[in-house]
């Protein structure tokens, strides 16, 4: 089965985003219902 959540940290992908006013989704193209929610804080 592929890996697809990196073991070493995030990918480059996740590491450029930048924080805004409001909590940001980011939906994963490879895992159906998989959602990132990345806070103001960028956490």
């Amino acid at each position: 089965m592929k890996d697809t959540i990196p073991r070493n940290g995030a990918d480059k992908y996740c590491q450029d985003f930048k924080p805004e006013d409001k909590a940001m989704y980011v939906r994963d193209s490879e895992v159906k219902g998989l959602v990132l929610r990345v806070k103001p804080t960028g956490t």
